[in-house]
């Protein structure tokens, strides 16, 4: 095996990492009479295969074949090692969620006083790991504010996982990237919008529902106008009021042009004194000509609009959501 041997350790960081690497992939072919007990040769020697095959991939850089292999040697033999070298894949894939989780798991394990050394070393190794690892993790904490907070139906998602109401307010690791948030209340999405995370991020987002409305991928909705006959009544009357006022102002204007005809005779360069009267009714007259056409001409127009209009049957209200930042905070806002 020593040619496999001085193939592991170049995938590691560090001259101990590669050490070590090495003293793996020895222990799972050679282990403690207490640890052989509980599993048999047959599952050794496949889960030794598997971890070779895996430390292949891993040198390619092939880190979520060799995650999977390794998943399936350590389900055959559940040492320390492999859970070290499968969090070492994930942490290479950026799970680094799910890289804490297997170095825990290989600084947890439960070993006997009679067990090979990597064994021992690999937990040491893990142990090391973890501190450097969390301060890694972006943390996001999920406020959910507004009228629809405390619906007993409200659902929170984090990308495919539904939070709980007590994650709701507390801080929840992540990997880096990209991450979809998603508010569901009665099954239908409120709220659906994503955020870039970096390592070491501490984020809060204050997600607002003001509606019990979907408001993603927002459609028409259609709003019912008056009834066909309420329109083509209110069209009638807007026509009646418009003739009655351009009646009234051709009747005002006749009375007008007798008044003007009456001050034509009167008058030269100015009006005497007995052509008052005749004076104030042509103005009087010509104000009111002028209002009763200036009615007439809108009623018209009300009343051929209301009809030129019925066949309008919807109006389309758009829904939008909305993120902000204030650099330290971040907020979602969901309204019509």
């Amino acid at each position: 095996m020593p040619a496999l041997s001085l193939r592991i350790g170049r995938f590691f960081w560090g001259s101990r990492s590669g050490v070590l690497a090495v003293a793996i992939c020895l222990a799972v072919g050679r282990v403690s009479p207490a640890f052989a007990a509980e599993v048999d040769e047959g599952a050794r020697t496949k889960a030794r295969a598997l971890a070779q095959d895996a430390l292949g991939r891993m040198h390619a850089e092939e880190w979520a074949a060799a995650q999977t292999l390794l998943a399936q040697a350590y389900a055959l033999m559940p040492a320390p090692t492999l859970a070290l070298l499968e969090a070492r894949a994930f942490e290479r894939m950026g799970r680094l969620v799910d890289a804490k989780a297997w170095y825990q798991r290989a600084n947890e394990a439960e070993l006997g006083t009679d067990v090979p050394e990597a064994f021992n070393a690999a937990r040491e190794e893990a142990a090391r790991e973890l501190p450097l690892l969390d301060a890694r993790i972006p943390r996001l904490t999920l406020l959910v504010q507004g009228p629809g907070a405390t619906d007993p139906t409200l659902e929170l998602y984090l990308g495919a996982r539904l939070l709980t109401a007590s994650e709701r307010s507390k801080p929840v690791l992540v990997d880096p990237g990209a991450q979809r948030i998603r508010v569901l209340v009665s099954k239908q999405v409120l709220v659906s919008t994503s955020l870039a995370l970096v390592e070491g991020d501490q984020k809060t987002v204050y997600v607002g529902i003001s509606t019990t409305q979907p408001l993603l991928q927002p459609k028409a909705i259609v709003v019912q106008p008056r009834s066909e006959d309420g329109r083509r009544t209110a069209a009638w009357v807007a026509f009646g009021v418009g003739g009655a006022g351009l009646g009234f102002g051709a009747a005002t204007g006749f009375m007008m042009l007798d008044a003007q005809g009456k001050l034509a005779d009167e008058c030269g360069i100015t009006c005497p004194a007995s052509a008052s009267d005749d004076l104030a009714r042509f103005r009087t007259t010509r104000t009111l000509s002028s209002v009763g056409y200036g009615v007439g001409l809108v009623g018209v127009a009300v009343g051929a609009y209301l009809l030129l209009s019925g066949d309008e049957k919807k109006v389309s209200v758009s829904a939008d959501v909305g993120v902000w930042s204030d650099g330290h905070a971040l907020g979602v806002q969901g309204a019509f």
